[in-house]
């Protein structure tokens, strides 16, 4: 898995009125087929994670907002998760 951006932005209309952040993981490797994909940002996971239809990667939910700075990681539900490198900047309004 490698992972070369993350974009989080504030939805319109969620799936879900909990979730204030989509947060969209585009990199490598990324798939969801086979073990089930998870990602958390800081303490917080991703929820209703999906694949991305216009390129490699993946985008889902967050429940509260993370700290500024707080690392993203990846990895395989029952696995250790990786960090990727990447970190929770709030987005631009």
């Amino acid at each position: 898995m490698n992972v070369t951006d993350v974009i989080f932005e504030r939805p319109d209309d969620p799936p879900d009125p909990a979730y204030v952040l989509r947060v969209s993981i585009v990199g490598t490797g990324l798939t969801r087929s086979g073990p089930q994909l998870v990602a958390q940002v800081g303490d917080i996971p991703v929820r209703d994670l999906i694949s991305l239809f216009e390129q490699e990667g993946v985008v889902g939910f967050l429940e509260a907002e993370p700290p500024v700075g707080a690392a993203v990681r990846v990895g395989y539900l029952g696995k250790e998760m990786i960090d990727s490198g990447q970190s929770y900047q709030p987005p631009n309004v």
